[in-house]
């Protein structure tokens, strides 16, 4: 219903002013969040391009066409546009972040090491490039040792900024714990923070069914029937 109200007050702002940047970049950011049912996929970015003729640096209508271009599988074009934000807000790091995630999606582990770095370089706890170094520590570099070592670092790093955010300390659970091989450093690390999940959401059968997953991974196949 919420989401109903504000779609409608977007239309109405752009009935009003069919012209507002506010009003195009809002629409087309409800046309990308469609876009996997939408017949028509260039509406997205038609509302975007109106912004960004009159505003080459609209900082909402560049992220918005960065998304758009990564929802539809076009990483190399989701790049160039996230490097352009990258290059007109210097030290500002979401787009470092997005412009991470592209490049591991084109595999392309060096360039996304890279950018990794630039972002800890502003923001030496910065959660999602934190989690890339894990990945490629596991994946890449096999050091799952001292994965598991950085894993209890982005716990703790969680445990200050998401502390009531369940479903990222889940999430976390389940991506290093499928990867680790087995090691059991790194699924003691995953399965306190599956636990945490469980602790800060008690109600959600999501987290836990993860808790009894990691019991599984373990060994500990009595703990997962509690």
């Amino acid at each position: 219903m919420r989401r109903l109200y504000k779609i409608l007050h977007i239309f109405r702002l752009l009935k009003i002013n069919p012209q507002s940047k506010d009003g195009l970049v809002l629409k087309g950011w409800v046309e990308v969040s469609q876009l996997r049912e939408s017949r028509n996929k260039n509406n997205a970015l038609q509302y975007f391009e109106s912004v960004l003729k009159t505003n080459s640096r609209n900082i909402e209508a560049l992220f918005g066409k960065a998304k758009y271009f990564e929802l539809c599988g076009h990483f190399d074009e989701a790049n160039q546009v996230l490097s352009t934000l990258v290059v007109v807000y210097q030290k500002f790091t979401p787009p470092l972040v997005e412009k991470m995630k592209v490049e591991l999606c084109l595999q392309d582990w060096e360039q996304a090491d890279d950018t990794a770095n630039r972002i800890l370089a502003i923001e030496q706890k910065n959660v999602e490039a934190t989690r890339f170094k894990i990945l490629q520590l596991m994946c890449r570099r096999g050091h799952v040792e001292e994965a598991a070592s950085q894993l209890r670092r982005l716990a703790a790093e969680l445990e200050r900024c998401e502390p009531k955010n369940a479903g990222l300390f889940r999430a976390n659970a389940q991506l290093f714990s499928r990867v680790s091989g087995g090691d059991m450093g790194a699924l003691e690390a995953t399965a306190a923070l599956a636990e945490r999940a469980a602790q800060v959401d008690p109600t959600s059968s999501a987290c836990m069914a993860e808790v009894g997953r990691q019991c599984l991974l373990r060994g500990k196949v009595k703990e997962a029937h509690r």
